[in-house]
């Protein structure tokens, strides 16, 4: 099969996109509005992007013809939170991927437990072991499809004394959640520890 690119419709190009990049971790992002509504959402377009600062990037794309909450929280409050969801969790983070009305609280539907953050005034999911609180470092928009390009500085690191090993979070303790194409998700069920060569 050979596939012009140019002849795909975004939502063709996204589905072929997200069936293809696999697996994809999962950035559960929490954020308020100015008038201090919760929102969280998550999103797989999600990587890391530098070490100092420490940088990651998301990528939100439009609903139809309007920002999603999250984009607009983060643009206009300039904070949020990614937490990364244990697999044991994953049916409440796709409850949290619904289209609700701006006003609904998402961890209420989900019936998740919103905890302070230490430098910022978005909450965090009490349920993830591993947080990252971030401030907005940039917000570009690529392409022709509406879609926000959010980089984040991570200025606060939570992670659960349980997932840790040796400092750093433990795969095996964490077990994230990745995404996959259309509604298929995985967990980290055989990891291998291969050597670089010196």
């Amino acid at each position: 099969m050979e596939i012009d690119s140019s002849s795909l419709s975004f939502r063709d190009a996204y589905q072929l996109m997200i069936s293809s990049i696999i697996p994809r971790p999962v950035a559960w992002i929490s954020t308020i509005d100015l008038r201090g509504q919760h929102n969280v959402a998550p999103f797989s377009f999600f990587m890391g992007v530098g070490g100092k600062p420490p940088m990651l990037a998301v990528s939100v794309a439009h609903r139809r013809d309007h920002q999603k909450d999250t984009a607009r929280n983060i643009r206009e409050t300039g904070e949020f939170v990614v937490n990364i969801c244990p697999s044991q969790m994953a049916e409440k983070m796709v409850i949290t991927s619904g289209e609700y009305p701006h006003e609904v609280d998402e961890f209420r539907v989900a019936g998740l437990t919103p905890v302070s953050s230490a430098v910022i005034k978005p909450p965090g999911v009490g349920e993830s072991p591993l947080r990252m609180e971030c401030k907005l470092m940039q917000i570009i928009q690529p392409g022709d499809n509406p879609t926000d390009l959010i980089l984040g500085e991570i200025v606060h690191f939570h992670l659960d004394d349980a997932i840790v090993e040796n400092g750093l979070p433990s795969p095996f303790k964490l077990n994230p959640i990745a995404r996959l194409g259309g509604q298929n998700y995985a967990s980290l069920t055989n990891i291998h520890e291969i050597p670089r060569p010196t």
